[in-house]
């Protein structure tokens, strides 16, 4: 009767043969970044990065690449060692050996000081999600243009005809005062007023002549025109002169901001609204805050705004976070950081 292999010898026929590319190591001395030496590895891991990684079984990673040892792997592995919790990575690498591409996989700490590394090549699924970007930021722009052809067609031709027509209306009521001609005369006042709301809605005039501090102010000029029971105040801080202005990501924060400020005044009922917006360098940091009513971002529906406003923000390379304790006393906070 054949006795059952030693289990030793199981985890290593399952790690050779599986699947899944795997390679082991050895961090020699915490404090070098150059002592990782390649225990073992297996097929898989070969296929993946185009490279028979047995030759380099025994060798340390100082000798196979210097530069991807201490800037990648040292850290990484250092922590594993020292805390025992797994942690994952993700490299873009590539040389005359190795294949160029995105690599992402999971450091585990096994027994007797070894590192087991699990990876895959997720080049393909960057690349897609790189094009997936892309087409969002370009339906974005077209959004942008098409808005502003909008505006300027509703400011420039049935603007300009209606504001005529409201100034005949209002020469009309003056020669036969009436109900009839009052009427007309405040209907279509009405008209242009709403017109150019929703011409200003579409694009904000003056953004790239006159900035987005102008802007701001214009919107905020505006918005408590339409609500008055709301007080809001914006700050927005000069950038420094040798800052050069990116009307592109300017105009992402506006929006945002737009869309923060129509959340709050049409869910939060507040009082209060206060808006903050700093340049810098290499980002835009906008807040908008309002003591109204609070709730739970992760229950709202797509509607809300939310998911718009942080699709802004990631195509700038940035982020958006939305705290809101659900208390009616401490309001909503809006927080997010334009990379520029």
């Amino acid at each position: 009767m054949t006795s059952p292999p030693h289990d030793a010898s199981l985890h290593r026929l399952a790690f050779h043969n599986s699947p899944v590319p795997m390679a082991m190591f050895r961090f020699e001395n915490l404090d070098d970044p150059g002592s990782i030496r390649q225990i073992d590895c297996n097929d898989a891991a070969c296929e993946v990065v185009a490279h028979d990684m047995h030759r380099d079984n025994g060798r340390l990673w100082s000798e196979i690449s210097p530069e991807l040892a201490e800037s990648h792997f040292a850290p990484v592995f250092r922590r594993v060692v020292e805390t025992g919790q797994p942690e994952c990575y993700q490299i873009s690498y590539g040389d005359r050996e190795y294949r160029q591409g995105v690599w992402r996989g999971t450091v585990t700490r096994l027994a007797d000081g070894l590192v087991l590394c699990v990876f895959d090549d997720c080049t393909a699924e960057i690349e897609l999600e790189r094009k997936r970007r892309d087409h969002r930021t370009r339906v974005l722009d077209l959004q942008e243009i098409e808005r502003a052809a909008l505006a300027r067609e509703l400011h420039d031709g049935i603007g300009q005809d209606l504001a005529a027509l409201a100034t005949l209306a209002e020469l009309l009521e003056r020669r036969q005062p009436n109900d009839h001609t009052n009427r007309l005369r405040t209907g279509l006042a009405q008209l242009v007023a709403d017109l150019r709301r929703l011409s200003f809605g579409l694009h904000p005039p003056g953004l790239e002549e006159r900035g987005l501090r102008s802007a701001m102010e214009e919107l905020v000029r505006r918005t408590v025109t339409c609500h008055p029971e709301t007080e809001v105040r914006v700050d927005v801080a000069d950038p420094p002169p040798e800052v050069a202005r990116c009307i592109e990501r300017e105009l992402a924060a506006y929006r945002i901001i737009q869309e923060a400020l129509c959340n709050a005044l049409r869910h939060g009922r507040p009082s209060r609204i206060e808006i903050r917006l700093e340049r810098r360098p290499n980002r835009i940091t906008g807040w908008v805050t309002d003591d109204g009513t609070g709730f739970d971002p992760a229950s709202v529906s797509p509607g809300f705004g939310l998911y718009s406003m942080r699709e802004r923000a990631e195509l700038a390379g940035g982020t958006l976070r939305v705290s809101s304790p659900a208390s009616e006393e401490l309001g909503t906070e809006v927080h997010f950081t334009l990379s520029v």
